[in-house]
Parts: C-alpha cells; sequence; structure tokens
C-alpha cells in the first residue's frame, strides 16, 4: 500500500448495523426476575459479598496463605487483598448469576453496600488503578489466576517476587470457590 493510500477506508455506504434492543424485553426481563425473587437473591448474594470483604478481622485461609508464600500482611496488602476480593466478587457475579441484568444488579448492590459499610475504603477502590490491571489478566488467555497473582504482586509493588504472586493466586481461587459456592446455595428461577 502507497503512503496516504486510504482506498481501504471506508467512510460512507456501510449500512449501520441494526439495534436489535427492544426496551419491552428489557422491562419483562426486569419484571420476571423481580417477581421470581431472583433480584432480591442477587442483592442478597452481593450484600454478603461485601461484609466478607470489608471484614476487619483477616480470613484464616489468607493468614495461612501468607505464613505459605512468607508475605507479610502489611495495611498496604491486605488493602489489596481487599482490592482483589472485591474484583473477585465482580468476576463471580458475571460469570455465574444466570443473566447479565442481574449481574448488574449484584455489582451495584455489592458497591452501593461496600460504599455503606467501609466509606474510606471504597473511595481508595474507586481511585485506584488495580481493576485494569486484573481485567487485563482475565482478558490475556492464559491462565487467569497465575495472572490475577502476577498482577497482584504488581499492585503490592512486588512485581519480582514470585511468592507474592502465588499468594495472590491463591487469595483469587479461594475468593472465587468461595463466591462462587454461595451464588450456588441461592435457588435461581429460570
Amino acid at each position: 500500500m502507497r503512503i496516504n493510500d486510504d482506498s481501504d477506508i471506508k467512510i460512507f455506504g456501510e449500512k449501520k448495523k441494526k439495534d436489535d434492543f427492544d426496551p419491552m424485553l428489557l422491562l419483562e426481563e426486569i419484571k420476571r426476575h423481580r417477581s421470581s425473587g431472583n433480584t432480591a437473591k442477587a442483592k442478597t448474594i452481593a450484600h454478603h459479598m461485601a461484609d466478607s470483604i470489608v471484614e476487619s478481622d483477616i480470613d484464616e485461609s489468607v493468614k495461612s496463605f501468607a505464613d505459605r508464600y512468607e508475605v507479610e500482611l502489611t495495611s498496604e496488602v491486605m488493602h489489596q487483598v481487599r482490592v482483589l476480593s472485591v474484583f473477585s466478587a465482580e468476576y463471580v457475579l458475571n460469570k455465574y448469576l444466570p443473566s447479565p441484568l442481574l449481574s448488574s444488579v449484584a455489582i451495584n448492590e455489592l458497591y452501593e453496600s461496600i460504599l455503606a459499610e467501609a466509606p474510606e475504603f471504597y473511595d481508595r477502590l474507586e481511585s485506584g488503578t488495580a481493576f485494569t490491571f486484573y481485567y487485563l489478566a482475565v482478558r490475556s488467555g492464559g491462565n487467569t489466576p497465575a495472572e490475577i497473582g502476577k498482577a497482584f504482586a504488581s499492585q503490592c509493588g512486588r512485581e519480582d517476587d514470585g511468592s507474592c504472586a502465588l499468594f495472590g493466586t491463591a487469595v483469587f481461587t479461594l475468593n472465587v470457590e468461595t463466591f462462587q459456592n454461595l451464588i450456588f446455595s441461592f435457588n435461581f428461577e429460570e
């Protein structure tokens, strides 16, 4: 191709993609999930997740992982554990709830609960960049838990610390299992 050759650029002439969004179908879905109790269940799940994330006590499993991988649980590492836990909750809500609408409802409830229970943490969470790195790790197509672990170590300022990455991988895996089991303990109507 020659410089300034724009023959492959199409500006006019292509038909616009038809928008298949039907607001009536969305309203029907909202009504169906409300009447079946699915919306309330999704909110309850999110509230339980938020409670477990903002608890002041360190989970015994996290302490065990820290001991195993020789990671000191400084205040910054604990903040990053909580950030990773919020990301894990979002990841699981998107992956395992039966519809995108319920995922959106639950994620909104998750953040509202965190804001109500721990406003300082919420403010710091909202101003951070960790989620960008975690999203990139998920989209990398590789071993998601291991990639999340590497991103966690980087967020802790320890990108070259393999033990911190293993700790992050273990925390992510534990969160996913715990949150997935919570979702599966509820019986969603189809």
